[in-house]
C-alpha cells in the first residue's frame, strides 16, 4: 500500500504471495484504504509467471530467506524488471542481532518438552536467519545477475508499552512461534509465554520504556 500511494492513481502495483489467506488480508486492507491501483496475484516467487521487462521496480520485504531455491526466485524477479530498473529487499540478520525473533525460539528450545529443532544451517534449509550473515544478501543478488549491488544494515527498534505487549505482538504476527506451540498442554504454553515476557524484560530501561533493537540487512540491485 505504501508503494501504491507513492506511484499514485496513474501508476500500478502488482503484489504477489503464495498464501491465499495473506492475500485476503491484503485485499481487505486495500479496500479499507480506498486504493484502486493494486493487483493481487497468488504466486510462488520461485516460479513467477510475470511479463519480462515489465516493471519499473520491485521490492521484497522479509521473504527471500524462506525461498528453497533462492536463485530461481531472484532470477524470476530480475526477468520481470525493465533494463536499468532496481530491486530492493530486506531480510532479518543473525539471531544475536534479531531478538524480536530469536527470543521466542531460544525460550522454546530451553523449556518446551520436547524441544523444537533449532533453525537448520542456511545451506540445508531456508529459515528466518538464512540471509543474515554479513554479505550473504549482496552475494545472492550478484549471483542472480543484478548489477551495482549495494547493501546496508537497517536498525529497526520495536517500541512497545511493555514486555507483555511484545509477547502479545508475537502471538498475533508470528506463525513460526505459534507452530512451535501447536498441540502442547495449556500449562506448558502459558509457561512459555511467561518466560518470553521475563526474558524480554532486559529491553525495559530505567524509565520503564520498552525498546528492542533489531538489525535487518537491506540491499538494492539493478538489472
Amino acid at each position: 500500500m505504501t508503494l501504491a500511494k507513492i506511484v499514485g492513481p496513474e501508476g500500478r502495483v502488482v503484489a504477489t504471495d503464495q498464501s491465499v489467506g495473506m492475500l485476503a488480508v491484503a485485499g481487505e486492507r486495500i479496500k479499507d484504504e480506498g486504493l484502486g491501483n493494486i493487483e493481487l496475484i497468488e504466486a510462488d516467487t520461485e516460479s513467477l509467471d510475470l511479463p519480462e521487462n515489465e516493471f519499473d521496480g520491485t521490492v521484497c520485504r522479509w521473504g527471500l530467506m524462506f525461498l528453497p531455491d533462492l536463485q530461481a526466485g531472484l532470477q524470476a524477479i530480475r526477468r520481470s524488471l525493465k533494463p536499468g530498473a532496481k530491486f530492493a529487499t530486506a531480510v532479518w540478520s543473525t539471531p544475536d542481532k534479531t531478538p524480536v525473533l530469536s527470543i521466542p525460539i531460544m525460550v522454546a528450545q530451553q523449556m518446551l518438552d520436547p524441544a523444537p529443532a533449532p533453525p537448520p544451517p542456511p545451506a540445508l534449509a531456508p529459515n528466518l536467519f538464512s540471509l543474515g550473515p554479513a554479505g550473504a544478501l549482496e552475494s545472492a543478488l550478484s549471483a542472480a545477475g543484478f548489477n551495482d549491488v549495494e547493501g546496508n544494515d537497517l536498525q529497526i527498534d520495536f517500541d512497545m508499552e511493555s514486555s507483555q505487549a511484545y509477547a502479545e505482538f508475537l502471538r498475533d504476527i508470528s506463525p513460526p512461534v505459534q507452530a512451535m506451540l501447536v498441540g502442547r498442554p495449556k500449562q506448558q504454553v502459558d509457561q512459555f509465554w511467561n518466560a518470553v515476557v521475563s526474558k524480554s524484560d532486559a529491553f525495559v530501561n530505567d524509565n520503564g520504556v520498552f525498546k528492542m533493537p533489531n538489525i535487518a540487512p537491506i540491499a538494492v540491485g539493478t538489472k
